[in-house]
């Protein structure tokens, strides 16, 4: 193959096809229509695009005139509804909102075939009559439980019998019908795996893999036995390895592996697609069956960024379209000079792209080739390559409107993005030359490393899509099995210490196991930790702090180099789960980066302002030995926060660990020594809450209490420092941070899919025992039976197991104490509120199942008093005030969410809501480091927030020291180059 000349005949296809698709009247851009004109006005302003997209993503949840008039006017600016209202003239309002939706509703019809299977299926004739043929695709809600992925499955198998049904009425046509092969299936069926598979964890791979075949393996049958086409689409990176692995797998089964009717997709703007492709022809050699690949440029760019970003992962996808369009053309080429063992399928809108596959096609013509485009789109150049004789198949799709709006937003962004090629095609302001240029690298391709980076960025969590990840995972739980029970010491002054008292902590998934037996401290060594820490705190305080902040960047280096051994023995000592565990792990080494750098900014002085003769300085200094009284919860990452922080102001600290989670604090201690902090810096007290920490509130020598905890023992705290005694040198200072009953709004206008999902997160994850957890749902009474329909089954499908099973979305509760607890409080509830879902219970642990109820009493227990624990209160307001009334109806202000669409709402949700942390269409836990500084007020604490600029202050007193410069008349300053410029 010359490349010569090869390019020459990309040109001359290209520059043929371009000059057609100019003189098309193309019917997306067709400005004599209402849509038409709306996109175009899209392209002249990207603020009207913003909003109109979002108008229309919330549009179908609107039933409404006055719901969809008071959103189009908060959505649109005066300026901008003149676009959005053309062609209404002075229509009444009412009527206008009803024209509007009508007119969505047309443009969801230019790319969506129909909103059921038989509307969709009214196309085939009018396609076929056209030359060309189908791949039909379903499109649906998130996949929330069990039930919903078996209606997908369902959806998809009655998809198959209707077509099955009508084939026989289709007139044949060897273009669409035949390839070089012979017959193929005029059938032919695109599957979101997703769709069938509720329950997605990565970290349990081998598991989600078996539930998606479990659910492909009847349709995979049927297509076989019915000569049906199937093809795996590929959706969100997170899935792809996944699906490749199910895809191959299936394939190889006996009754699947002489069948060469499978297909899947290949994403040309993910950088790993070369060598997927590479690893799929492997695949098709060793099966002795070709397979299809479908190769596109990918649909989901903009949340792949993102989410990388947002995750501080490497960004799997190019960052620049001209990248993508090489590597399009890369794989084309090796498609095509590996076409003895596959079927290609182009789907692309490039004219550069599609000509470059044509000019292939000639070089190696016993290549089997088809064109795919999207329904709707790129119909001039479908007819071009029908005319060429080319099989080109129309992606189609089939749903609601309200499941099919984000497939509608994609396509209207990718269709009027700055880098289209479909809106560079059909204007003029791009050359010929421009549009048909050689595509090159921009980047090496295969670089997916980040760059260093000289600010604070939060420690990524573990990628489970990788495979060393869960193997060292499930290495690092073996492990710790092999060393329980393990010993848990006293520490003082760098010595281990024993006592008389050891108590024997159990692993709440399986309570035969013993983790460890610690041995809790007494008065006498607790006031040995506080005459070390008093005697050691004046040298402690004026160590360099350059020292002290390099003690704890020493510290998150340990930590990482030992994330996974920290975060395995969370799961067996508390029972978080894989993922929970190891997002405690990152927030300890944010802690400990954030707050180094965060007293950088503190060490030094600042003036307080300029006055000749005199220099007035303001700095800070420690305050004096600080008691540490720290929760279960978050064993690791709390503790570490609490702890690092009044270190590297120069305080000292006495360690007063949970006693549940007494050897993840030991761990802790031990990473202290070895980071280099004096060991008369810090003591390591494990002992009873009511004793030994009661001891250190009380002691006169700790100027400073640092606890989180309950309301119970914060509030008793807060009592037992009011009181001075003669041998204080200082009032106490508390920095208490407390619980939450913490509410989720469900507003009418909310995205039912974002807001189960975080719902379930927010309520569910860890079992419920986070401060921040969502205790409360609020749902406006429109919403609220259609949020009940499918909020229950999603609840019903949550995984409850061992937390060291890697699909475990809900674990055991900490301990037999929090279990008969929890069990006492409902007892009494169904005075109250109704049950109204309760899973089976599991043996061997303390297992608490997921909890519903429902209730129309705002002061009954369940809508005020904190409960650690996996149980929920749904509660129907009438409207979004009194659902921000029923918000704040409690003592508590800790955390609050809202999913809504509505921008007033959000706003005065914002404003009005009394909460420390206020979350907008995202679930209210996993607060993250700098990102999300944490802390609540009214009973859930002093406002103090954890992670956030102002935190370090509450460790340090700020001194102004006043020097007068003027010596006899003198003053050094009077000298200075810019005094003497003025005189």
């Amino acid at each position: 193959m010359q490349t010569d000349e090869l390019e020459k005949i990309i040109q001359e296809k290209g520059s043929s096809i371009l000059k057609q698709a100019r003189q098309s009247s193309y019917q997306i851009f067709n400005k004599n229509w209402w849509y038409g004109k709306v996109l175009s006005w899209t392209m002249k302003s990207n603020d009207f695009k913003t909003n109109l997209f979002h108008f229309i993503d919330v549009l179908p949840s609107l039933e409404t005139p006055e719901q969809i008039l008071s959103h189009l006017n908060e959505y649109f600016k005066d300026q901008d509804l003149k676009y959005l209202t053309s062609g209404l003239g002075s229509l009444a309002p009412t009527f206008m909102a009803k024209t509007i939706k009508k007119q969505v509703n047309e443009m969801a019809k230019i790319f969506i075939t129909g909103s059921t299977i038989k509307e969709g299926l009214k196309i085939i004739p009018k396609i076929r009559n056209k030359n060309q043929c189908f791949s039909f695709d379903i499109l649906g809600e998130a996949t929330l439980s069990e039930k919903e992925a078996l209606k997908y499955q369902e959806y998809y198998s009655n998809l198959m019998e209707e077509l099955i049904q009508t084939r026989d009425t289709w007139k044949p046509n060897d273009l669409i019908d035949t390839d070089p092969t012979g017959k193929i299936p005029s059938i032919n069926i695109s599957i979101k795996v997703s769709s069938l598979c509720h329950y997605i964890k990565e970290e349990a791979w081998e598991f989600t893999k078996e539930e998606m075949k479990k659910k492909l393996r009847p349709l995979f049958q049927k297509a076989v036995k019915n000569f049906i086409f199937i093809n795996l689409d590929m959706e969100q990176y997170r899935y792809k390895t996944l699906i490749k692995e199910v895809f191959k797998e299936l394939l190889l089964e006996p009754n699947f592996k002489k069948y060469p009717h499978f297909g899947i997709v290949v994403q040309a703007y993910l950088k790993e697609s070369f060598s997927d492709l590479k690893d799929l022809i492997a695949f098709s050699k060793q099966r002795g069956q070709p397979i299809t690949i479908r190769l596109v440029k990918g649909a989901y760019w903009d949340s792949e960024v993102l989410t990388a970003k947002q995750q501080n992962w490497p960004i799997p996808v190019y960052t620049v379209k001209e990248d993508t369009d090489a590597n399009f053309e890369q794989c084309l080429e090796f498609l095509f000079k590996n076409n003895a063992f596959i079927k290609m399928a182009v789907g692309s809108h490039n004219i550069r792209s599609i000509s470059k596959a044509l000019a292939l096609h000639q070089f190696y013509p016993k290549a089997n080739l088809e064109f795919q485009v999207l329904y709707g789109v790129g119909e001039t150049i479908s007819h071009r390559l029908i005319e060429e004789g080319y099989r080109v198949r129309l992606y189609s799709t089939i749903g609601n409107l309200i499941p099919g709006m984000s497939y509608l937003v994609r396509r209207l962004l990718e269709n009027t993005a700055n880098q289209s090629f479909i809106l560079a095609t059909l204007s003029q302001d791009q050359s010929e030359k421009q549009l048909l240029k050689i595509p090159t690298f921009s980047q090496p391709h295969t670089e997916n490393k980040k760059p260093l980076k000289d600010h604070f960025e939060n420690t990524p969590l573990l990628d489970f899509t990788i495979k060393e990840n869960r193997v060292l995972f499930q290495k690092n739980l073996e492990l710790w099995k092999n060393k329980f029970p393990i010993t848990v010491p006293i520490i003082l002054n760098g010595e281990e210490h024993s006592s008389s008292h050891l108590w024997k902590r159990k692993n709440p998934s399986d309570i035969q196991q013993i983790v460890s037996c610690t041995h809790f401290a007494d008065t006498k060594q607790a006031e040995q930790s506080v005459e070390i820490a008093s005697d050691f705190f004046e040298q402690w305080q004026h160590t360099d702090p350059k020292k002290r902040i390099q003690y704890l960047k020493n510290l998150a280096v340990l930590m990482k180099k030992k994330e996974f051994e920290l975060a395995t023995l969370q799961v067996f000592e508390v029972g978080k789960t894989w993922l929970e565990a190891h997002a405690d792990v990152c927030e300890s080494i944010d802690f400990c980066n954030y707050y180094a750098d965060s007293f950088l900014q503190l060490s030094s002085s600042k003036k307080t302002c300029e006055i000749s003769g005199e220099e007035s300085l303001a700095f800070y200094q420690a305050i004096g030995p600080t008691a540490i009284i720290a929760p279960w919860n978050f064993p690791l990452a709390i503790l570490t926060g609490m702890v690092v922080a009044p270190l590297v102001c120069g305080n000292t600290v006495l360690i007063k660990p949970a006693e549940q989670s007494s050897l993840i604090a030991y761990e802790l201690a031990k990473l202290l020594l070895q980071s280099g902090f004096p060991k008369e810096s810090f003591s390591f007290l494990p002992g009873q809450g009511e004793k030994i920490g009661s001891y250190l509130v009380k002691h006169p020598k700790i100027p400073i209490i640092s606890f989180t905890g309950s309301f119970e023992v914060g509030s008793q705290i807060i009592q037992e420092t009011k009181s001075i005694s003669k041998k204080q040198k200082h009032i106490k200072k508390n920095i208490v941070e407390m619980g939450g009953k913490n509410a989720i709004v469900v507003d009418l206008s909310a995205d039912l899919d974002e807001a189960i999902s975080g719902i379930l997160t927010s309520a569910f994850s860890f079992q419920g025992q986070k401060c921040s957890a969502c205790s409360r749902v609020l749902i406006i009474e429109e919403i609220y039976d259609k949020f009940i329909t499918r909020f229950i089954p999603a609840v019903e499908s949550l995984i409850i197991d061992k937390s060291e099973n890697p699909k475990t979305f809900l674990g055991p509760v900490v301990d037999e104490s929090s279990y008969k607890k929890i069990k006492s409080f409902l007892k009494t509830q169904t005075i109250s509120s109704q049950k109204i879902y309760e899973s089976k219970n599991l043996e061997g642990g303390w297992f608490i199942p997921p909890i519903v109820f429902l209730t129309d009493q705002a002061d009954c227990p369940l809508m005020q008093e904190e409960l650690f624990a996996p149980v929920l209160t749904l509660f129907k307001v009438k409207n979004f005030e009194e659902a921000i009334k029923q918000t704040n109806n409690t003592r508590y202000g800790l955390t609050a969410a809202l999913y809504s669409r509505r921008p007033s709402h959000i706003e005065k949700f914002k404003q009005w809501v009394e909460a420390g942390n206020i979350y907008i269409n995202r679930n209210c836990t996993g607060a993250l480091v700098q990102r999300h500084p944490f802390g609540g007020y009214k009973m859930s604490g002093l406002g103090s927030k954890t992670g956030g600029p102002e935190y370090l202050k509450q460790f340090l007193n700020q001194k102004i020291t006043t020097e007068n410069t003027m010596r006899r008349g003198f003053a050094p300053e009077i000298f200075s180059k810019d005094f003497l410029k003025e005189i």
